[in-house]
C-alpha cells in the first residue's frame, strides 16, 4: 500500500482541462476547482461583444471594486479572448489550497459581475 502511495505521488501534477465561456459581463462556470499544483489548461471562449480578460489574483489580494492597475499587479495568470474570440492557455495552480479570485480586468467589467473563483484543493 505504501509502495502504490509512493508511487501515485511520483506520477507528477494533475493535468485538468477547464473551458470557460466569456458572456456580457459573466463567466461560465465562474466557480472553478482543481488540485492544488495542478497543471490547468484553460480555453476562455468569447461569446460576449467586447474583448475579455480571465485574470485570478493572488489569494492575499483583496479586490476592491472599481478594478484598478493595482489589481493587476497581483495577478497570478491571466488570458485575453477577442470578440468572438478563443484563447487557450496552460498555467500552474497555486500550490496554496484556498479561494482565489477571477476577474475580468477590462475597465467596468468586474463592476457589471464578471467576478469568479477559483478553488484549489
Amino acid at each position: 500500500m505504501v509502495l502504490l502511495a509512493l508511487a501515485l505521488s511520483a506520477c507528477g501534477p494533475k493535468q485538468v482541462d477547464v473551458t470557460v465561456i466569456a458572456y456580457d459581463f459573466a463567466f461560465q462556470p465562474d466557480t472553478i476547482e482543481v488540485p492544488a499544483g495542478a497543471e490547468v489548461t484553460l480555453t476562455l471562449v468569447n461569446h460576449g461583444n467586447a474583448e475579455h480578460v480571465w485574470l485570478i489574483l493572488d489569494r492575499d489580494h483583496e479586490l476592491t471594486l472599481p478594478y484598478n492597475a493595482d489589481d493587476s499587479e497581483h495577478a497570478l495568470a491571466r488570458t485575453i479572448a477577442d470578440v468572438t474570440g478563443r484563447e487557450t492557455f496552460t498555467f500552474t495552480a497555486p500550490s496554496e489550497k484556498g479561494e482565489y479570485t477571477i476577474v475580468c480586468s477590462i475597465p467596468t467589467h468586474a463592476e457589471k459581475g464578471m467576478i469568479g473563483t477559483l478553488i484549489v484543493k
